[in-house]
């Protein structure tokens, strides 16, 4: 395997939500991925890029993430999961999935360590002020969120639960 096989390959994005909802419940999932993989192969897909099927309960578009270890039930099971693995590989198409570390949920085990003690070793993975800071920045997902801050009771402080902007040189 080359270095740079991503520069040679065809990344077909996934949102397995949306892809094809192979039982009848109204969702797509890993399932409907797998079904379509044959498909997928023909159009000369190299590597899939699937959207967070991680965990979550659904605030932010599924980039809330509340445990990175757990498959988000709507999507499958791990058998699925491995089965999709596999069946890509057989069809010698890589599987690459995004991982969101910088945007969990209020419910993930870092943030409810973070809230409950300033000392924590989590705090620090968090923006947390005693006055919402305006920097400008506007909320990701404006029809759900009026602001980047939010108060919460238990931590005594405002948190930022919008990303950081990356400043440019």
């Amino acid at each position: 395997m080359s270095a740079d096989w991503y520069r040679k390959t065809l990344i077909y994005q996934i949102d397995p939500s949306l892809f094809l909802d192979s039982n009848g419940d109204g969702c797509g999932a890993l399932r409907g991925v797998i079904d379509r993989l044959d498909y997928l192969q023909a159009l000369g897909v190299g590597t899939l890029w699937l959207l967070p099927i991680f965990a979550s309960p659904f605030r932010d578009a599924r980039y809330d993430v509340s445990d990175h270890r757990q498959l988000e039930p709507r999507f499958g099971t791990e058998d699925d999961w491995r089965l999709l693995l596999r069946e890509a590989g057989k069809r010698g198409i890589r599987v690459v999935l995004e991982l969101v570390l910088q945007h969990t949920s209020n419910q993930h085990p870092w943030f409810v360590q973070a809230r409950r003690d300033r000392h924590s070793r989590y705090r620090d993975y968090y923006i947390w002020s005693d006055q919402p800071v305006d920097d400008g920045n506007q909320p990701i997902f404006p029809s759900v969120e009026d602001s980047i801050w939010q108060w919460d009771e238990q931590a005594g402080q405002f948190y930022r639960h919008s990303p950081m902007p990356i400043s440019s040189p």
